[in-house]
């Protein structure tokens, strides 16, 4: 692909890991041609995710924990993580209660967890329709 002193910043969204436009310009000072068209800076959160956690929900992302990759924290990162596509959205205080008053989930925006939490929670939401 054909570089350039210009290109288009770019963002994984966290979330559902897909590509997205951020709407600003990159611009090489040195107009040395380093950049993509399409140049993919690191990790945000789209804009349709972000209208969820605005309006007070947590995003639950689906991963397979055998194929993700653990931090050196024992934690998964958003680039370990092995997304399955499945995305739940809870209200936060149903969040707090899933939790429990742990002040280290008391800002959390979204978290990764196995499926069977969102398929559960997806059987909870059918059984009270």
């Amino acid at each position: 692909m054909e570089k350039s002193h210009v290109g288009m910043e770019y963002k994984i969204c966290i979330v559902t890991g897909k590509k997205y436009s951020t709407g600003s310009l990159l611009l090489d000072t040195r107009l040395q041609e380093s950049l993509e068209k399409e140049e993919v800076t690191g990790w945000g959160l789209c804009p349709e995710v972000e209208k969820y956690l605005n309006d007070g929900f947590v995003a639950l992302i689906g991963i397979d924990p055998e194929q993700s990759s653990l931090s050196e924290d024992n934690t998964i990162s958003p680039g370990g993580a092995y997304r399955t596509g499945n995305v739940a959205y809870v209200k936060r205080h149903v969040f707090d209660k899933m939790v429990g008053k742990d002040k280290k989930y008391e800002n959390v925006k979204y978290t990764f967890v196995e499926d069977e939490v969102i398929n559960f929670l997806n059987q909870l939401k059918e059984d009270n329709e």
